[in-house]
């Protein structure tokens, strides 16, 4: 899920993304729409495990 938001933010563009997994509740695929660098008509919760200043320490976990 951090991909589509970072991209975006780096390339200052709107973006639509995928993920590969889904809805932790009802199975349902997921997909995100990014406009000027926020997310458009979504009420999700998204919950990093890692904060993004320690992304790098373990890229493969993240």
């Amino acid at each position: 899920m951090w991909d589509i938001l970072g991209i975006a933010a780096i390339l200052g563009k709107d973006a639509v993304g995928y993920t590969p997994c889904g809805c932790g509740e009802c199975s349902e695929r997921l997909s995100l729409t990014i406009r000027k660098d926020k997310p458009v008509d979504s009420d999700w919760l998204v919950h990093f495990v890692v904060p993004a200043a320690r992304f790098w320490e373990n890229i493969g976990y993240t």
